[in-house]
């Protein structure tokens, strides 16, 4: 899974964010922080 979550400053700059790798499974659990107004996505691909 990668994933754009927000940055550090993301409270006063709308275009902070960081970009993430992940390995996830169908029992995977995802914490998601948001900052006020902040936002967050994944983009999924099947490994095969």
């Amino acid at each position: 899974m990668q994933f754009m979550r927000d940055g550090v400053n993301a409270a006063r700059n709308a275009q902070d964010y960081k970009v993430d790798l992940d390995e996830v499974t169908k029992d995977s659990k995802i914490k998601i922080k948001l900052s006020s107004g902040g936002g967050w996505v994944a983009i999924l691909k099947r490994n095969y």
